[in-house]
């Protein structure tokens, strides 16, 4: 079972918070018994982190109430001084509900620097469908919580770097291509973004001067992959090697797939007509240049398509990592867009060449057909 606090810390940084937590609640996992610790931060009802506890029995009580111990004594070191108006906060988490396909209700926000415990709502991730795959992806995000923990004693230059670097070796570790076909979900993950921000245009003229400005250091991180001489950024190439195999293991029995489970669509119409067509895939909306070509593919011909679901899935809990290392998800975008262009820098291709390609191969199988618009299982 999993046993999940919350601490309300509204404070949009949480770096100096988490680095108090992290010492206390590790040791606690020690000591308790508890099969995985992670933490994960999240906004419905006002920013947040959670402590998620996986046991095979209920939480023994004198581990409940250190686990709470440890929140208050962080939460005293490390207050939050930000205020934020609950009903501007509930417009916000709207909007936030409709990018990750959330469901109200989004209120109330929660009192700051409290804590409570709350039943771990599987609503608040897209991706995962039940306890099993959240079990699995609880454990990766607490092996990771040493290199979050260490990153955090970095500043922001390095951690960003050290963020690129673990970004570059998943796309790396794709099984079909490494980096030169891997790095295509985090092209897509800036793409989207940028096909619903009407400042596209211009953010992405920043990001491309930004990187003309780093290219060769980019390049550089790129090339020293598996070769890479600082112990702080192998140690993320280890995780990536580490979280494969029950990755893998979750697609293998279609508990993750190679494309949105049908059930999220039927979310989406719930949540209404419009948002119901933005994730349904269908003919009935538009697309960025990249997913116009790409949604021409059969997802279940890429290659090894339980490869692909493991990637997938392990692209969701490493973003789930990065913002415990105080990565805004708009700097995210920013470093898939970076990583995009180093790979097709370095492996001398493009997107528009790589999924041109895939769509005249599929034309050689008779059996292979669009994925999209989405038909479910």
């Amino acid at each position: 079972m999993i046993s999940t606090l919350r601490l309300n810390h509204h404070d949009d940084r949480k770096r100096e918070l988490l680095l108090d937590l992290l010492p206390l609640l590790r040791e606690m996992e020690r000591v308790s018994g508890i099969d995985a610790l992670w933490i994960q931060r999240h906004w419905l009802r006002g920013p947040h982190l959670r402590i998620n506890m996986s046991t095979a029995a209920p939480l023994q009580e004198d581990i409940r109430l250190g686990i709470e111990e440890a929140a208050r004594l962080a939460l005293e070191r490390r207050p939050s001084t930000r205020e934020i108006d609950p009903q501007e906060w509930e417009k916000t988490s709207i909007s936030l509900g409709q990018a990750e396909l959330v469901p109200g209700p989004y209120g109330p926000v929660a009192k700051d620097n409290t804590i409570e415990w709350e039943q771990q709502p599987v609503g608040t991730d897209t991706f995962v469908r039940d306890l099993e795959v959240l079990k699995v992806k609880g454990a990766l995000i607490s092996q990771s919580l040493p290199m979050v923990q260490e990153a955090l004693t970095q500043q922001h230059d390095r951690r960003s770097v050290i963020a690129l670097y673990a970004m570059l070796a998943l796309a790396k570790a794709y099984p079909d291509g490494g980096a030169a076909h891997g790095y295509l979900a985090y092209l897509s993950h800036w793409k989207e973004f940028l096909h619903w921000n009407p400042a596209s245009e211009r953010i992405e003229e920043v990001w491309a001067k930004s990187y003309e400005n780093q290219r060769e250091p980019i390049a550089a991180l790129f090339k020293s992959l598996g070769n890479q001489p600082d112990p702080m950024l192998e140690r993320w190439e280890g995780w990536v090697s580490a979280a494969w195999d029950p990755a893998l293991d979750l697609a293998r029995r279609g508990l993750v797939l190679p494309y949105p489970h049908a059930d999220r669509l039927e979310l989406a119409k719930s949540m209404g007509e419009q948002l119901g067509r933005r994730w349904g895939g269908g003919d009935d909306r538009k697309y960025s240049d990249f997913h116009t070509e790409f949604r021409k593919l059969d997802f279940t011909k890429l290659g090894d398509s339980d490869a692909f679901s493991a990637f997938r899935f392990l692209i969701n809990c490493q973003f789930d990592i990065l913002t415990l290392m105080d990565i805004h998800p708009v700097e995210r975008y920013t470093l898939a867009y970076f990583l995009s262009r180093a790979v097709e820098d370095q492996e001398a291709t493009t997107w528009k060449t790589l999924v041109a390609g895939g769509v005249a191969r599929q034309a050689l199988d008779p059996s292979a057909a669009p994925t999209l618009p989405w038909r479910g299982e």
